[in-house]
């Protein structure tokens, strides 16, 4: 027999999340899924909570009833408070205190598990005063002590790089394409006359006021100007 697990979407305190409802029959490891799902999936199709139910509610047409399943409480993924044990950890600690609004956080609390998201992770990342955090690393690191750990990884050299010349110096190395490009990239090679990418604008200009010859690429051809 197949099992499953249901993923439904959650709204509560005008946020939006994503919830993974299994049955006590289905085992797996969470951090191995998440983990898993993030080599496959974009961030934001990502469960943030997984949840044991005894069954998936259904309709009389047996379609999953999403009002009739528990929502997640916050207080059941607080885990047993541990201290921070360096400067960056404590940084980390009081931003995600400040941000999710809690009277105590410890290394081991998992930020997304307590209702962080995209946009609480850029408050997170101001809060944190940690120059040169990013997203990525909130994203991957989840709690304190492993974003900590990542952080002092990604950026024990910087040897006093200003962010300028970090992005110059990352601009010139080779990048993964995401899973969304590659996907773009491949629906375009295999419906090459299809427009669902095709990004169109309309801009009106003042002839008199644009010298458009000396605006052209070398080699333009003269007729694609407009008269």
């Amino acid at each position: 027999m197949k099992k499953t697990i249901r993923v439904s979407c959650v709204e509560e305190n005008d946020k939006s999340f994503l919830c993974a409802y299994y049955k006590e029959d289905v085992k797996f490891d969470q951090e191995e899924l998440r983990n898993d799902l993030m080599r496959r999936l974009p961030y934001y199709m990502i469960p943030s909570y997984y949840i044991k139910v005894d069954e998936i509610p259904l309709k009389p047409n047996g379609k999953m009833d999403r009002l009739a399943l528990p929502k997640p409480d916050i207080s059941d993924f607080r885990s047993d408070y541990v201290a921070p044990t360096n400067e960056t950890e404590e940084k980390l600690c009081r931003a995600f205190e400040k941000v999710l609004k809690i009277d105590r956080a410890g290394i081991h609390d998992d930020f997304y598990e307590m209702g962080g998201d995209s946009l609480t992770s850029i408050e997170l990342i101001v809060e944190s005063g940690l120059p040169g955090l990013n997203a990525s690393e909130v994203f991957r690191g989840r709690t304190p002590e492993k974003i900590a750990e990542l952080y002092e990884e990604m950026h024990a050299n910087d040897d006093g790089e200003s962010p300028d010349e970090k992005n110059t110096r990352a601009m010139q190395a080779p990048h993964a394409l995401t899973a969304e490009q590659l996907y773009m990239v491949d629906y375009q090679l295999y419906t090459p006359n299809s427009t669902m990418y095709n990004l169109y604008s309309m801009m009106k200009l003042d002839l008199d006021s644009y010298d458009m010859e000396s605006m052209a690429p070398p080699g333009t051809s003269d007729d694609l100007f407009l008269e």
